[in-house]
Parts: C-alpha cells; sequence; structure tokens
C-alpha cells in the first residue's frame, strides 16, 4: 500500500516546495533504482536506455526493449522478470497532485483515471518511441537527475516531462506494427527512410506510381504526418548516426551525410525536433568525455510519425 510518510510531496504555499515525484536512472541489470517508497501508489513512467527484460505491471506483461516506454499506474505493482545484464532503465514517479494539477486536458485525463477510479487500465500501456523521441526524454531525464535541483525547477520540470512523455508515448502509436498500409505508401516510406538524399517529392510519387497531391494526401492520412516531415525525421536520426561524438565528423559534415541540403534546413529541423540548436548539441557533448577510438554506432530504430518540420 502507499507509504504514509512519503518524503517528497507538494506543499502550495510554503516557501519551499518539496520534490513532487522521482527521477533516477538503474544500474545495469537490475531494474531501477527506486525504492518501493519512491514510486508505489504513484503514477509513474520507464524509459528503457539498453538491454532486454520482462515487466509485470499489474496484469500485463511487457517485453521491453532499448527505446520502449511504458507506464505504471498508482494501483499497479511492477516486477522485472530476468532482466538482461546490460538492461539500464529511467524512472521518474509522479505524485498525485502534481498529476491532477497538470492533466487537465481530454487528452491527458487517462493518466489520472486509473488512480481517481480506485483500479488500473485493462489496456496495456507501452510503446516502441524513436531514436529522436527517446533522446528528448533522456535529456529531460538527466537535467532532472542532476544533483542540487532547487524543488520548485524540479517540480517544474516534472510536469513539462509528464506531458512531453505522454506526448512521445501518443505519437508512437501512429505507427503500430501490423498497420495495413496502401502499397504506395509502404513504398514511399521505405524510399523515404533509406535514401537520405531524395528531395524530389514529385519524383518519389511517380516512382510510387501515383500522383503528388494523391500519395501525399494518403501518406498524411495513413502515417499521421507528411512525407516532408517523415523524411526530415530519418535525416535527424541519420545525423545521429553519423555524427556519434564529433570526433569522426562534425555536425555540418553529419548534416550534409544525413541527406541535408544546406545547414540552414538542418537548423530549422533541428531545432524543431529537439527543442534546441545544434550549438547546445556540441556544447554538451564537448562537456563528456570521449567513448574511445570505436564508439558504438547509435541503434538504428523502426520508422516512426513526428511534427519536424522542412
Amino acid at each position: 500500500m502507499p507509504s504514509t510518510d512519503p518524503p517528497e510531496r507538494l506543499s502550495p504555499g510554503s516557501g519551499q516546495p518539496a520534490k513532487a515525484g522521482y527521477v533516477h536512472k538503474g544500474e545495469r541489470g537490475a531494474e531501477a533504482g527506486a525504492t518501493h517508497e519512491q514510486v508505489q501508489g504513484r503514477l509513474s513512467l520507464r524509459l528503457v536506455l539498453s538491454g532486454s527484460a520482462t515487466y509485470q505491471v499489474g496484469a500485463q506483461r511487457y517485453h521491453v526493449s532499448p527505446a520502449s516506454l511504458f507506464w505504471v499506474f498508482p494501483n499497479q505493482t511492477c516486477e522485472a522478470l530476468q532482466p538482461s545484464p546490460d538492461h539500464e532503465v529511467w524512472v521518474a514517479s509522479f505524485e498525485a497532485p502534481l498529476v491532477e494539477r497538470v492533466c487537465v486536458t481530454q487528452a491527458t485525463s487517462v493518466l489520472s483515471t486509473p488512480a481517481s477510479a480506485g483500479g488500473e487500465p485493462n489496456e496495456p500501456f507501452c510503446r516502441q518511441l524513436t531514436q529522436v523521441a527517446t533522446r528528448r526524454l533522456v535529456l529531460q531525464l538527466e537535467d532532472l537527475a542532476a544533483p542540487g535541483r532547487d524543488p520548485e525547477q524540479f517540480n517544474a520540470g516534472l510536469s513539462y516531462l509528464l506531458l512531453a512523455a505522454w506526448s512521445e508515448y501518443q505519437e508512437a502509436g501512429e505507427l503500430e506494427p501490423g498497420e495495413h498500409l496502401h502499397p504506395a505508401v509502404a513504398k514511399a516510406a521505405r524510399l523515404l527512410s533509406t535514401q537520405p538524399n531524395l528531395d524530389s517529392l514529385s519524383q518519389l510519387a511517380r516512382t510510387c506510381g501515383a500522383s503528388a497531391s494523391w500519395l501525399s494526401r494518403l501518406f498524411r492520412q495513413q502515417m499521421g504526418v507528411s512525407m516532408v516531415d517523415f523524411r526530415n525525421r530519418h535525416r535527424i536520426e541519420r545525423f545521429f548516426e553519423l555524427y556519434r561524438d564529433g570526433y569522426r565528423l562534425n555536425i555540418t559534415q553529419a548534416a550534409f551525410e544525413a541527406g541535408f541540403g544546406s545547414y540552414a534546413q538542418f537548423h530549422r529541423v533541428f531545432r524543431k525536433t529537439l527543442g534546441y540548436g545544434p550549438a547546445e548539441l556540441r556544447r554538451r557533448r564537448s562537456q563528456e568525455p570521449p567513448e574511445g577510438p570505436n564508439p558504438a554506432p547509435v541503434v538504428s530504430l523502426k520508422d516512426a510519425s513526428a511534427s519536424a518540420s522542412r
């Protein structure tokens, strides 16, 4: 049952409010570093960084891998079954007052409904994110987990994390495996994801045996994103695969090899997708120690939709 004396509680009106949740990255091979008191009775999320595991979450069983995001509701138990030695996961929990204050729209009400109803959801709440979406959330989690965070700033960041994670989760659902696509849409998606220098959408439509206007309309309808946005998302993913730690290629070189026609175009798409500019990426990477002469390549994830702009 929930802790009777939780260490982190919202204190409206006080000069120094306590933290309204918890963020932690677990050790490799373990479920997470969270204690029972820090997650039990609270809405929480898990974002898998590496390895694999099977999680028993209430009546649901999730088989997770890198970039899996799943939710645990207050009345659910969560247990990792035989995690792999390299399994690593971020955990964030949110106290009920914060959830009620933040989740006020119809789109987010599902996050507070199970708790208020005293039960747990019947459907699974586990999806696979893209590399870019995972990176966005990891940057927020790392920032919140940094030592010395002021509680008021932490709570503001935690509120934003809750909304951002739910948004990424919902977007991931637009490309569920097994969705039936028109052959022309499936071919266009395959070409856009494998040919980063493909610029002419009219030529793409002809290759797929369709008119540009018809294909654009059906692509957006079935994929939930425009062809331009879909192409740019994969260019960003390819950029990170090429750039790695910045020792082999600089940002401009990686951007051009990823398929962007100009640095200005890359800059616009990068900022729209990640929420900060390439210069900030360079600054963050300069503060990290090199991974060695042969760092592991970034794992390429399957197609997903997003709101990148050209």
